[in-house]
């Protein structure tokens, strides 16, 4: 399976997506006019990863802003990997002054069984 790729620009995030070392990322803003359209490539490797690959995954989210339907997105991507048979870490980064983005993922931990870690970065 190949690797995922995409560079993050102003209002898209940077996404990397390494199936040889079960290592996600989704890094930086995420707020585009069809967030659908946008993420549908992205769930679609996801879909597949999972039904290749048998590893211990981790996903980490290291976000600066994202929308309301991102945020929903965001959720599609947990619940799809909550049905994966490998193992699945979430790491969710946020800055220490960024009160919104830890509020954003403790929201999210709630909302799954996977194993969640909350890591305050520097700001």
């Amino acid at each position: 399976m190949e690797t995922f790729t995409l560079e993050g620009k102003e209002f898209i995030p940077s996404i990397h997506f390494d199936p040889q070392h079960g290592e996600l990322t989704i890094a930086g803003n995420s707020f585009h006019e069809d967030t659908t359209a946008f993420y549908e490539p992205i769930l679609n490797w996801l879909k597949k990863y999972s039904e290749e690959t048998y590893q211990p995954t981790v996903l980490n989210f290291k976000m600066v802003y994202f929308n309301t339907t991102v945020s929903k997105v965001f959720l599609q991507i947990i619940r799809l990997l909550e049905e994966y048979k490998g193992g699945v870490r979430i790491n969710w980064y946020y800055a220490s002054d960024d009160d919104d983005m830890l509020e954003d993922g403790e929201n999210l931990k709630a909302d799954t069984e996977l194993e969640f870690h909350l890591i305050e970065a520097a700001s």
